[in-house]
């Protein structure tokens, strides 16, 4: 009896390995578009829906929104959302037999009407099973992201809340670390903030100088976003300096910052649009542990001369004797 439950037990354990597992087989290229377009305007565009599994693929097109998931880009969408704007959106062909490993364009035409309100939608173009189609191993949907932009009294506005550091108390202890740049949208379309960070020690001389926003992100109306900004390790400098990317004089600039602990201050000059750029100041100090092994290395070095010093004379006092 004991032998039986387990090979029950194998048996069920090897049935759940061999099924085929639920999992997302649809893929988009590319992923979102930006649509400017003006009230009793139509507009169209394509993407390409490709089935990545070996079998066809049953597939059904829908239009939700999507908003901010969180505080660093990343986008979900509400699949309640009803809203009388979805019906600007017409999915050509939307329900597909699509072939294993293949793809196809989805073509999506938007007529907004005359009297449509200015400012930002943002649409969710989803693809996937369609029920009772016998998909079996395919789960969920996907999206492509329109950030759909009528014209017309659009209000482009922000805040600059604030930055942080990963520090603690004002003091840069270790590389790498990173800046969050907290932004706010205030109007009725998306930003594309862009701009820098410039790093001066206490003598005002440049240290480094960190890009904001390099990958083109969106904030969404009436949401926050952080944009994070990497300083790396100033030893990565070399490799620059070996590929003539800097100079020697920038390159020993920055080094600074790794072995000479000090006040510094760091400037955000941030562009929330074409009219609206804000500049703040944040100083803090970089404590690391370099300049105190350099310390305890001297320290050490002069011991040992005085060691071997005194070794000498107590040599040649005897030698003497």
């Amino acid at each position: 009896m004991r032998n039986w439950n387990i090979f029950l037990g194998l048996a069920f354990i090897m049935l759940i390995f061999w099924l085929p597992q639920a999992v997302l087989a649809i893929t988009i290229q590319p992923v979102r578009a930006h649509v400017p377009i003006e009230p009793g305007e139509s507009k169209s565009f394509s993407f390409n829906v490709i089935n990545e599994t070996d079998g066809t693929l049953f597939l059904q097109s829908d239009v939700k929104s999507f908003l901010p998931a969180d505080e660093f880009g990343n986008a979900k969408v509400d699949y309640d959302s009803r809203e009388p704007w979805h019906d600007w959106f017409t999915v050509r062909n939307p329900n597909v037999a699509l072939p294993a490993k293949q793809g196809f364009p989805a073509i999506v035409d938007i007529t907004v009407p005359d009297n449509a309100a200015p400012g930002g939608y943002y649409a969710a173009i989803l693809w996937g099973e369609s029920p009772g189609a016998g998909n079996f191993g395919v789960k969920g949907n996907i999206a492509f992201l329109v950030m759909l932009e009528v014209g017309g009294d659009l209000i482009e506005d922000g805040e600059f809340v604030g930055v942080s550091y990963q520090g603690s108390r004002g003091h840069l202890t270790s590389f790498p670390t990173t800046f969050n740049v907290h932004v706010k949208n205030t109007g009725n379309t998306h930003l594309q903030p862009s701009g820098n960070i410039k790093i001066t020690n206490r003598f005002n001389w440049p240290v480094a100088k960190l890009h904001i926003n390099s990958a083109g992100g969106f904030i969404l109306p009436n949401s926050s976003r952080v944009f994070s900004v990497g300083w790396e390790n100033p030893l990565l400098l070399l490799n620059d300096l070996a590929t003539g990317e800097v100079s020697l004089a920038q390159a020993l600039s920055q080094l600074r910052a790794l072995f000479i602990a000090g006040d510094y201050t760091a400037t955000i000059n941030l562009n929330l649009t074409d009219a609206i750029s804000i500049s703040e100041q944040i100083n803090f100090k970089v404590q690391t542990r370099y300049p105190y092994l350099i310390v305890g290395l001297v320290v050490f070095l002069i011991l040992l001369t005085v060691k071997v010093t005194q070794d000498k004379k107590r040599s040649k006092s005897r030698h003497g004797k």
